[in-house]
């Protein structure tokens, strides 16, 4: 289900059996995807050059830098400038529960 807020996230984990939470971001150049999946208690993080279609970077992390944690904590709609001049819309922002 789409989500539009911190708030939102946290009553879904308080209430649900939460399996993921993907947002998914794009700028003119890159697509940006940070997916917590719950049962490893880990974040898959992957850029992908759009213009070429081709992988930039994969990572599966533990825990989330604060610049990641950023881009993880928007909200479809939100646009945020990086250092780099790359505007990130934020496309979606789902959790995937179990029924």
């Amino acid at each position: 289900m789409e989500v539009k807020s911190i708030d939102e996230i946290n009553d879904i984990y308080s209430s649900h059996d939460v399996v993921l939470e993907e947002c998914i971001l794009e700028s003119d150049d890159i697509y940006y995807s940070i997916c917590r999946i719950n049962a490893l208690d880990v974040y898959d993080v992957l850029l992908v050059d759009r213009n070429g279609d081709e992988l930039i970077n994969f990572e599966s992390r533990m825990k989330l830098s604060g610049s990641t944690l950023r881009y993880f904590h928007m909200y479809a709609g939100d646009e945020y400038c990086d250092g780099h001049g790359n505007v990130f819309r934020c496309m979606s922002h789902y959790v995937l529960i179990n029924d």
